[in-house]
């Protein structure tokens, strides 16, 4: 007569699973600015969320503006440093327009997650003052172009 065992594994797993990373960089923004540079330096990312994905996370923030002709700047021309979290602005040298900038997130395991903030920076409202010019008939001025936006 044969005997039968019964033999039972139990496997205990500690498994962790993570949703698709996503990221939102925020709103569109416009940063008021002046001539002499005398404002407050504005920074990309502060309203950054991550979700998702794991930590320890690589940042890459990337644009391409047009300048003028066949010249463009990239990111790094603008931004301290283009792999921080929250780059400062370095210097600006697009007005009036809406630029994109693009920031890349990539978790320890190379998966990535992109969005786009778009960027303008305003020189209004650095003069408040009245600027009279009196033109007798027959005569003309020339008006400078910081006057007149």
């Amino acid at each position: 007569m044969s005997k039968k065992i019964l033999i039972t594994f139990m496997v205990c797993c500690n498994m962790q699973i993570f949703a698709q990373m996503q990221i939102k960089i925020g709103n569109d923004t416009t940063f008021c600015s002046d001539v002499s540079l005398n404002y407050e330096v504005p920074q990309l990312g502060t309203n950054l969320t991550v979700t998702g994905g794991i930590p320890p996370y690589k940042y890459a923030w990337s644009a391409k503006i047009h300048l003028y002709d066949n010249k463009y700047g990239y990111a790094s021309d603008f931004l301290n440093d283009t792999t921080l979290n929250t780059p400062t602005f370095k210097d600006h040298w697009f007005e009036q327009t809406w630029e994109s900038f693009t920031l890349t997130v990539t978790d320890a395991e190379n998966n990535t997650a992109t969005d786009v903030i778009r960027v303008r920076f305003s020189l209004f409202g650095i003069f408040l003052g009245y600027n009279t010019y009196y033109v007798n008939a027959g005569d003309s001025i020339i008006l400078s172009d910081i006057t007149i936006r």
